[in-house]
């Protein structure tokens, strides 16, 4: 097998087959996510039950996020589709904000908290519920969101 720059990625050639790595050259495994720590632990003949056990503990090291605001942290039934923004910590790009029981398509800002748009059209009276994010099996603190008329 070689070894090859490509770009700021990894190349190995195998007979007949070229891969390139999905990690960057040099990156740090603790800065990877699963799958490229996976991928990362395989290229570097790392044995199955190791890559498994460093799985199990990767996932058991995850941290639960913290919510501490919503904004807004309430609507008026019947107003227009709007984007909630969650204030916290432990917030990652693979984090997911759970609306009502639903998960949500969910954008890391570049300031560190996390936004999703919410559908009013399916609101129609009051009520409230409960707003979380989930980091893999991890699940934050709720706080509550109420659509008010």
């Amino acid at each position: 097998m070689a070894d090859v720059a490509h770009g700021d990625r990894a190349e190995f050639s195998w007979p007949g087959d070229i891969m390139v790595a999905p990690y960057a050259i040099g990156a740090s495994p603790v800065d990877m996510d699963d799958a490229q720590w996976a991928q990362w632990a395989r290229d570097n003949w790392m044995p199955i039950w190791a890559i498994r056990q460093g799985l199990r503990d990767r996932i058991a090291a995850e941290i639960a996020p913290v919510l501490t605001r919503l904004v807004p942290n309430e609507a008026e039934v019947g107003s227009a589709d709007f984007r909630v923004y969650i204030h916290g910590r432990g917030f990652r790009s693979s984090s997911v904000i759970v609306f009502a029981g639903q998960d949500k398509p969910t954008t890391l800002d570049a300031d560190g908290e996390l936004s999703a748009d919410v559908d009013m059209s399916i609101w129609h009276v009051d009520e409230t519920v409960l707003v979380s994010v989930r980091n893999g099996a991890r699940v934050s603190n709720s706080l509550e969101f109420m659509f008010v008329t």
